[in-house]
């Protein structure tokens, strides 16, 4: 026997350091099951969205706050003076497409000035009428007063004739020819611009090639090789569902008429960055995927923010 198995003998016979309480303590834990791995990924996401989601149902400007009383448009304006009010093409009978300004995109926002005096002198001039099924919708008109009353109003016009319905009231009203005309003239000036169209597609090209430039350089600089789409079933499966997921909430959205809503955009852009960051972390964390969606989803959020400042302007 070599000195060091007499050694391990010898230490092995002596009494135990160990108290028994000690003992007792090490046996107990010894016994207990193995707690689980607890993914903080998913839980975080989730959060994040209902999050957002609940922001939206709280805070949202499609709800109406305060809505004008049954009191007609004439008298309204001629009690409380125009705040702002918004105005946004639109010759659709069922739909309203104006609201908040600041909130609502591709709509024209006007606050105390020249353009809410004379919209005062219209409310002024409009007359409760009888519905008239010759007038043509073609502008949605959100208004609020200084008292925090709301109307929203479908502007209509047959020649140079022009009429408002109050869809909170449901009332037809019609406005004086003179001061009728001279509202036309100046609004006639903000006509739908089609080059704004066109600039905002060539936007949207552009942050496409530079996001395809972005994932480049960021795939070069970490030396991210690109490889297979999905790593497993498990990521397969997760992209899938959280895919389905963001394209029924684009359907409801679309459907209740939120997606001209700047928050909206930028909430349903958050959502699935979160979620496919946390998706590429937890699955691709060793080929360091995430980094890629990270750096492509801060590229994409601030060209949004520019774009919607722009839009704005």
């Amino acid at each position: 026997m070599t000195p060091f198995k007499e050694k391990l003998n010898k230490e092995l016979g002596e009494s135990s350091y160990f108290t028994k309480e000690l003992q007792a303590t090490i046996l107990q834990k010894a016994q207990q099951p193995p707690k689980k791995k607890r993914h903080w990924q998913y839980p975080v996401v989730l959060a994040s969205m209902s999050a957002i989601v609940l922001f939206f149902i709280i805070t949202g400007p499609w709800i109406t706050i305060n809505p004008s009383k049954q009191a007609t448009l004439n008298e309204i304006a001629r009690m409380e003076t125009v705040k702002q009010f918004g105005i946004a093409w639109n010759w659709e009978d069922d739909s309203f497409k104006a609201g908040r300004v600041g909130w609502i995109f591709d709509q024209e926002g006007f606050q105390h000035g020249q353009e809410t005096e004379l919209l005062e002198q219209v409310l002024h001039h409009a007359e409760l009428s009888e519905k008239d099924t010759r007038y043509s919708p073609f502008r949605d008109v959100w208004v609020q007063f200084e008292d925090g009353q709301i109307a929203k109003l479908k502007m209509q016009s047959k020649n140079e004739q022009l009429a408002f319905i109050d869809i909170n009231t449901d009332l037809f009203y019609k406005v004086d020819d003179v001061v009728a005309g001279e509202f036309l003239v100046f609004f006639n000036s903000f006509e739908q611009d089609d080059l704004l169209s066109n600039w905002i597609f060539i936007f949207l090209l552009g942050l496409l090639l530079l996001r395809w430039i972005v994932e480049i350089v960021v795939r070069k600089i970490f030396n991210i090789q690109k490889g297979p789409k999905y790593i497993s079933r498990g990521h397969q499966l997760a992209t899938i569902i959280c895919s389905v997921i963001y394209g029924l909430i684009v359907i409801v959205f679309i459907i209740k008429g939120w997606l001209i809503y700047y928050s909206v955009i930028l909430g349903i852009f958050i959502m699935v960055a979160f979620s496919n960051i946390a998706i590429d972390f937890y699955y691709g964390r060793e080929e360091k995927r995430h980094y890629v969606t990270i750096a492509t989803a801060i590229f994409v959020g601030i060209s949004l923010i520019i774009l919607i400042l722009l839009l704005k302007m």
